[in-house]
């Protein structure tokens, strides 16, 4: 088997490389041995070492918020329900127990939102339709078998045997495979969108995500450097707006200027305007 950390080994100094995992193990180790491995930092170098701990207690994985989909717009509507913007940040405490409630809104919001996808005649992944019939089965265990006996023995009609055994096992693996793949590209239908999801999965082009790097050029390769690092990004970003340097004295006469303006006289009621053209009448009459 393959085992491999989950961080680069290999770090260089030029800025145009990018890190990669340089650093592995093969091994062939039983299943019920356990094993973790992890990068040590602490040198100076650029390939930092591998610790394999071999018969240790197996890591506990932490357990995801969801494991299905999630319909974004029951999600977004929860949140915009529970979340207000009208919270007081003004102490330690206040910004404690906001963060708080913004993490359990988040979690309740996914755990309402999250559903199972309904079942349809095509398969999400691959594994979903590559299941072994009952006949490979039986040519699996009859090989595992010859095998063993081979192995005690090593006698060359034995050997003969799980030859053959083999050959067809990966005759008939390889046959099957082929008619699960026409299966499929048979099921593929642009109605429900199956034959689109195909292509996207196919033509999908993956990101490179860069290296975290310091402001002097240098890598950010500990977990404290990388936390700084976004610390200080975030800092520099979530700032109040600076004053302005234009004028600020001539906008605010201005303003007062306006402000100071005389009124103007209210319009004519219907009552003296029908006193305007009475006198009018009388003037000239």
């Amino acid at each position: 088997s393959f085992i491999s950390p989950s961080a680069p080994t290999y770090w260089p100094s030029h800025t145009n490389r990018h890190p990669d995992i340089l650093d592995f193990f093969i091994t062939s180790l039983p299943n019920h041995l356990n094993n973790n491995i992890r990068n040590l930092d602490e040198l100076s170098s650029d390939h930092s070492p591998v610790l394999l701990h071999l018969g240790g207690k197996p890591e506990n994985v932490n357990n995801t918020l969801h494991s299905k989909q999630i319909n974004f717009n029951l999600f977004q509507k929860k949140l915009d329900k529970y979340i207000s913007l009208n919270t007081r940040l003004k102490t330690r405490d206040d910004i404690d127990s906001a963060s708080q409630l913004l993490i359990t809104t988040i979690q309740e919001a996914i755990t309402v939102s999250t559903f199972s996808p309904s079942n349809t005649n095509i398969p999400i992944k691959p594994h979903e339709y590559t299941y072994l019939p009952q006949n490979l089965k039986d040519l699996i265990k009859k090989k595992r078998q010859a095998r063993k006996i081979w192995h005690q023995t090593h006698y060359p009609e034995h050997k003969h045997e799980l030859n053959k055994l083999t050959n067809k096992l990966k005759k008939d693996l390889q046959t099957f495979k082929t008619n699960q793949f026409h299966s499929l590209l048979s099921s593929l239908t642009p109605v429900n969108g199956s034959l689109w999801k195909s292509i996207k999965n196919k033509t999908k082009r993956k990101d490179v995500v860069p290296p975290l790097t310091n402001p002097n050029n240098t890598l950010a390769i500990t977990d404290s450097e990388k936390a700084n690092l976004f610390g200080n990004h975030l800092s520099e970003i979530f700032q109040p707006h600076s004053d302005t340097n234009y004028n600020i004295t001539t906008h605010i006469e201005n303003v007062q200027t306006f402000l100071n303006v005389c009124e103007v006289s209210p319009p004519t009621s219907p009552k003296n305007f029908q006193n305007i053209c009475n006198l009018i009448f009388l003037i000239c009459n």
